[in-house]
């Protein structure tokens, strides 16, 4: 009998880890994360109060760490699901570190990881309509909707639009030895 609960215990992975874990930044670095929010805000990057910021941490040849921040206000981060996070009032911060080597995860790791990080975010975001992803009704180029022989709507697949302009308000941060930091815009 012990062995089976230890079995399910063990299974259900109660006692590991969590998939997603909450890591406390020092203040210097929540207070470059405030600016950055409180742009994105003066900027309307978080419409109907939905959005949250995607941070990866990397460093250069140099060793020096940089930070590229985005604001995403749908659920695109379960394509690959960071396995940290922090808050920042009512704002969520997901976190990449790409300077940790970590072993890929498998399905069922990225899985429980997205698990985590839904339960987190909630509302926060909107969510993707995968099934139907960007089927639309066929017009022509004079606005006419196109029909087929059976005077059926023609479905057709929406062409991407170009957008100029830093549509994610996209940023980059180094933090240089010398205890300076450098802010880029990347094009």
């Amino acid at each position: 009998m012990i062995s089976i609960i230890i079995a399910i215990w063990v299974w259900t992975g109660i006692g590991s880890e969590l998939p997603c874990e909450f890591i406390e930044l020092p203040k210097s670095e929540r207070r470059l994360l405030m600016e950055y929010i409180v742009e994105s805000t003066t900027k309307s990057f978080f419409p109907n109060d939905k959005g949250l910021v995607m941070m990866t941490i990397t460093q250069d040849s140099t060793g020096q760490k940089i930070w590229h921040l985005m604001i995403q206000i749908d659920d695109s981060y379960k394509d690959a699901p960071s396995d940290q996070y922090t808050m920042l009032r009512d704002y969520m911060i997901l976190i990449t570190d790409e300077r940790i080597k970590k072993p890929l995860p498998d399905s069922l790791g990225s899985l429980n990881r997205i698990k985590c990080l839904e339960e987190i975010i909630g509302s926060r975001v909107y969510r993707r309509n995968d099934e139907k992803g960007g089927l639309s009704v066929g017009v022509d180029p004079a606005g006419n909707v196109i029909r087929d022989e059976n005077g059926k709507f023609k479905m057709i697949r929406m062409r991407r639009r170009i957008w100029a302009g830093n549509l994610h308000n996209n940023l980059i941060i180094e933090f240089k030895k010398d205890g300076t930091i450098e802010k880029k815009i990347p094009v």
